[in-house]
């Protein structure tokens, strides 16, 4: 199987750079040899890998953050989110910041895992959600993601975290969790609840201010907050979770509840699912997407069901 490997080499403040020697080594003992492209900038991934999918690549591999699967996710599809090829898979080796992704694929942390499932070829099917928002600079913009988007201090912390605050440095080369926690102690202390309308399946859902609100295709975000504890990436439903009316004593309070999953059931926490959910808002509310900040609201999300197949730890997921 002719195989691509796409690396960020920047990737959780350059670690995937450094550590790309060994995991090369470790990943063509496991598979055979393969051929490697490197990023030079963000979003280079997607015609990298689109390139060689046309080219006739079967297995894309693809080395960094929550970003750059991000990156292959739309690589390996069309923008309507159908298979460019319907025979390529994509294998991930999370090696970035958050590292969320490899959560749902079933993998545990370290590259190791990551190459062991590539090279026993357990193939799962996942439902990936097509996007529609604006870029900061008020451009429509179509995106597909198989993680999550969050708005409120999601889309806030994903800015702190990738491009610092106030004059600070990005806290890419902290640990996912530490960085995360940090960057939402950050936000909270000059957050300000925009009011967000949101309907679920064109029902009205939520409409009122929000602290945070996330779509999510699979449970975790955030370097392992379990925003969806009842998310799965094969059911062909994307999880609504929103939270308004919370000051800065309510957002420590409930902060670590996110992590054990325990915040659904809590006061002003709604969850829903469906297939397609819509946000509106007058104010200027950020948007996260798999660890990334992409741009604002308005923004619509539609589920495309079992669009990508990825290699997972198991053979079903």
């Amino acid at each position: 199987m002719r195989t691509l490997a796409v690396v960020n080499p920047h990737s959780g403040n350059d670690r995937a750079g450094r550590d790309w020697p060994e995991i090369k080594s470790r990943l063509a003992d496991a598979i055979g040899p393969f051929d490697t492209k490197l990023t030079t900038k963000t979003g280079e991934g997607i015609p990298l890998i689109r390139e060689g999918v046309a080219a006739g690549y079967k297995r894309i591999i693809a080395v960094g953050g929550d970003g750059t699967a991000n990156e292959a996710v739309n690589g390996m599809l069309a923008d309507d989110g159908s298979p460019i090829s319907e025979d390529a898979v994509l294998g991930i080796i999370n090696h970035g910041t958050g590292n969320d992704l490899r959560r749902s694929l079933s993998i545990e942390a370290g590259p190791e895992a990551a190459i062991a499932a590539i090279a026993e070829g357990h193939i799962g099917r996942f439902d990936i959600v097509r996007s529609e928002f604006f870029s900061f600079d008020g451009q429509p913009v179509s995106r597909l993601f198989v993680n999550d988007t969050t708005i409120g201090l999601g889309g806030r912390v994903a800015r702190i975290v990738n491009k610092g605050t106030h004059g600070t440095a990005p806290l890419k080369s902290v640990s996912g969790k530490l960085a995360f926690y940090w960057a939402t102690l950050v936000a909270v202390s000059t957050y300000r609840e925009p009011m967000v309308r949101i309907e679920v399946d064109g029902t009205l859902t939520h409409d009122g201010p929000v602290t945070v609100a996330a779509v999510c295709n699979s449970r975790h975000l955030g370097g392992g907050m379990f925003m969806a504890p009842h998310a799965k990436t094969d059911d062909g439903v994307i999880d609504l979770v929103a939270a308004g009316g919370y000051g800065l004593l309510g957002v420590i309070g409930i902060f670590p509840k996110l992590y054990k999953g325990t915040h659904l059931g809590q006061p002003r926490v709604s969850s829903r699912s469906g297939g397609h959910i819509t946000m509106e808002t007058q104010d200027e509310v950020w948007i996260e997407m798999d660890g990334e900040s992409p741009g604002k609201l308005p923004a619509s999300f539609r589920v495309i069901p079992g669009a990508l197949r990825m290699f997972c730890a198991k053979p079903s997921i």
